[in-house]
């Protein structure tokens, strides 16, 4: 009769086969944004002006998932599904009347 042990142990192959599976499942769930989605943002960012408020300077690259401030993407299909532009510097409301705040966008 085979000891304990032995008749527990896990062949190599299937433990390589499992580590397979843990490095390429996550990799190919992580979907990078579509070229319709990186277009339609950067249209966006060419409409609006940011004044030293840096949003757009994350936004350089080709996949708009990874990365670009403000942008959130579905895993699954790496569509945009989350866009804020908040700006983090200064509240437009504290702003004196008649002048813009410094770290307000428009467009």
């Amino acid at each position: 009769m085979a000891s304990p042990a032995a008749r527990t142990a896990v062949p190599p192959a299937l433990l390589a086969l499992a580590a397979l599976v843990l490095v390429l499942v996550p990799a190919a769930a992580a979907a990078a944004c579509s070229a319709a989605d990186r277009d339609a943002l950067l249209s966006i960012r060419a409409a609006l002006t940011e004044a030293r408020l840096g949003v757009f300077s994350s936004w350089a690259g080709t996949d708009c998932c990874a990365g670009w401030y403000g942008v959130g993407c579905d895993p699954t299909d790496g569509r945009v599904a989350d866009l804020s532009l908040r700006g983090e510097a200064e509240d437009a409301v504290m702003a004196p009347a008649g002048r813009p705040a410094s770290g307000v966008m428009s467009g």
